[in-house]
């Protein structure tokens, strides 16, 4: 079964090499559980005839092979491998992105909250200096800051002055 994985932005090599790295991890996973990073485990060289493991007495029993890489922006890579494995790594990054973009989107609502009630407060600030000159220093300095983001967030709602018995 064939997965492509779309790509973009600038990518080093040891970048790419670790993703590919953890998606040939992340099928043994998926097959038995184990995981198998070459990176992990530095080269094993053996003494009498100089041949290198890179990772301990570990073969690959289920392989992922690239197929195809067209780096671009954006660009892909095709990675082929038995089909319970690419569905699994397929639904694994799926869940992945979507968690990516709903963080994104919440990330960017946010930002907008934050323009707009920046708008409101500097609205609000224009009119208190024009209708209480004597408070400008006050809101200058940042002192009032608080104040105004609790009023305009809907935090503080009114306010009334009362008689103490004590007076």
């Amino acid at each position: 079964m064939l997965l492509t994985i779309d790509i973009d932005g600038e990518w080093s090599v040891r970048e790419l090499a670790e993703v590919l790295d953890s998606f040939e991890a992340l099928a043994g996973y998926f097959i038995d559980g184990s995981i198998v990073r070459f990176g992990l485990y530095p080269p094993k060289v053996d003494p009498f005839d100089g041949s290198a493991t890179l990772a301990p007495n570990t073969i690959f029993r289920h392989h992922l092979y690239l197929s195809r890489f067209s780096y671009a922006s954006p660009g892909s890579f095709d990675v082929l491998g038995a089909a319970k494995i690419i569905e699994q790594i397929r639904l694994f990054l799926e869940f992945l992105i979507n968690l990516w973009i709903a963080r994104n989107d919440r990330h960017l609502e946010r930002d907008e909250r934050h323009l707009e009630l920046a708008q409101r407060k500097l609205e609000l600030i224009q009119k208190i200096q024009a209708m209480q000159p004597d408070m400008i220093e006050f809101i200058e300095n940042g002192a009032s800051n608080s104040i105004l983001g609790a009023v305009l967030q809907g935090k503080i709602t009114g306010v009334s002055a009362g008689s103490s018995k004590d007076e």
